[in-house]
């Protein structure tokens, strides 16, 4: 057999023999619509009631801080009016008085902080939980008789 003699065998395709190709892909499911987000009215008692949530916790943050930088400068202080191996150490006490000052003040404003900080928080956590109460409907509710006996009317 030759080139020409299978061209002449085979059938020439119709328009009914060309189908379109088959996709491997199935239709995408139909999309349900999200459910509605229930948004809550931020109201000025919830927002004071975690602005001072807030703001507590980095006052009482801030005072454990504070602690740390003043008990540092108290060493300084105690490292340079002690007696060395040999005697007192070359330090001065102008040289020491800034930081004992910045240990004074900063033990202070620790010891502030520290007690502020916590009753703001109490005080921020109050207010929010206030805050985040549900309204209950303004509606009134009340037990009432009926012809099938005791209904609840609102």
């Amino acid at each position: 057999m030759t080139a020409a003699s299978l061209l002449v065998l085979a059938p020439a395709p119709t328009d009914a023999a060309v189908e379109e190709p088959l996709t491997a892909t199935a239709p995408a499911p139909p999309v349900e619509p999200a459910s509605p987000v229930e948004r809550r009215r931020v109201t000025a008692l919830r927002a004071t009631g975690a602005s001072l949530l807030g703001v507590g916790g980095a006052s009482l943050v801030t005072s454990f801080v504070l602690f740390g930088v003043a008990n540092a400068a108290a060493h300084r202080v105690a490292d340079g009016s002690s007696p060395g191996p040999i005697g007192f150490p070359s330090a001065r006490w102008r040289d020491l008085a800034p930081d004992e000052r910045l240990a004074q003040r900063a033990t202070i404003a620790a010891r502030t902080l520290a007690v502020v900080g916590p009753l703001m928080m109490i005080a921020g956590a109050i207010t929010l939980g206030i805050g985040n109460q549900r309204r209950r409907d303004l509606r009134e509710r009340r037990v009432a008789w009926s012809p099938r006996g005791l209904a609840l009317r609102w």
